[in-house]
């Protein structure tokens, strides 16, 4: 799949790291939270999507879109609050990480993620490979989540080439999957075994 390739981008969560959402409280409560926030913007924004969605961060997609960069300001730093707190419990991927560092330095690396930002350069950093990576495309730069496309915006500011250049590796078909099928992008879908 990586042949004519000359770019990849890497989703964080689930492809170059597993964090650790149950350390200091379960995901299920950070969820809750994340709720509770939403709900001083929208009142009634649960009930409104039924307590489910259809990609993961399509209530907090909507809240940005209707109260603009103070709401997404505030959501940002819930989110990064709680990364940076469970970071060191997380695992990095050691065997994608040794395939990083054998690969030809002639291909471009990217992070496109709906993580934060310094998250997922504190994380590369640690890992040693941080100076690998061309751009870290986080939540808070691409201002809307994946499977919205405006993450990819950035990349293309930072290159040359062209979509059938590039391979997405990510691990959730309702965002990754569905933004790189948006672009016209290759995609491998990535599975923890």
């Amino acid at each position: 799949m990586l042949e004519n390739k000359k770019a990849i981008i890497f989703d964080f969560d689930g492809v170059l790291c597993f964090l650790n959402w149950n350390y200091k409280g379960t995901l299920y409560q950070w969820k809750q939270g994340l709720w509770d926030l939403l709900e001083e913007y929208e009142p009634g924004i649960k009930k409104k999507f039924g307590g489910t969605v259809s990609y993961s961060y399509e209530h907090v997609d909507y809240v940005i879109r209707k109260y603009g960069q103070k709401a997404a300001t505030k959501i940002n730093d819930y989110h990064l609050k709680k990364e940076l707190e469970i970071l060191d419990t997380s695992t990095m991927n050691r065997e994608l990480i040794q395939f990083i560092e054998n690969l030809d330095v002639g291909i471009e690396l990217y992070v496109w993620s709906n993580n934060e930002t310094e998250t997922i350069k504190k994380a590369l950093d640690n890992a040693g490979i941080l100076n690998r990576f061309k751009c870290v495309v986080g939540r808070d730069l691409a201002y809307l989540a994946k499977p919205n496309i405006e993450g990819f915006d950035v990349i293309k500011e930072q290159t040359q080439l062209s979509i059938k250049d590039f391979l997405f590796i990510g691990d959730q078909e309702a965002t990754d999957k569905v933004a790189a099928e948006k672009l016209g992008m290759d995609f491998f879908l990535y599975n923890k075994i």
